[in-house]
């Protein structure tokens, strides 16, 4: 039995993210790293890079991936001016931003890819 019961749920609430990311519902993916995001308790990075890998291959879907990306940024900014060191596990990576770059370019979000730029 784990020690944490918590780590559980967040690693089965990933999984699930990552499994609707790929059945192209890019809606509830982000509605549940959303709600992971609330508790600052987000999947690794790899995990992350996996679902906004599956989710940018559609105009609308890479509006969700953009929006959850700007939400990443904004929690990561609190956190970093609170001096929290969850702030580092929140960051996004290099690559997450040039996924979804490129896919605002492909789909002609181009205010949507001024933000994100704003935010790097």
């Amino acid at each position: 039995m784990a020690s944490n019961p918590n780590l559980l749920q967040l690693d089965v609430l990933a999984k699930l993210s990552l499994s609707l990311a790929r059945a192209q519902m890019p809606i509830p993916a982000s509605m549940i790293l959303r709600l992971m995001l609330e508790k600052k308790n987000l999947p690794g990075m790899i995990v992350l890079l996996l679902v906004f890998l599956h989710t940018v291959e559609t105009k609308t879907a890479t509006c969700v991936a953009s929006n959850f990306l700007i939400q990443m940024c904004d929690c990561f900014l609190l956190l970093s001016s609170e001096k929290s060191n969850r702030a580092m596990l929140i960051k996004p990576g290099t690559v997450i931003f040039n996924l979804v770059l490129d896919a605002c370019v492909r789909f002609g979000s181009s205010l949507k890819g001024q933000h994100i730029m704003e935010l790097i």
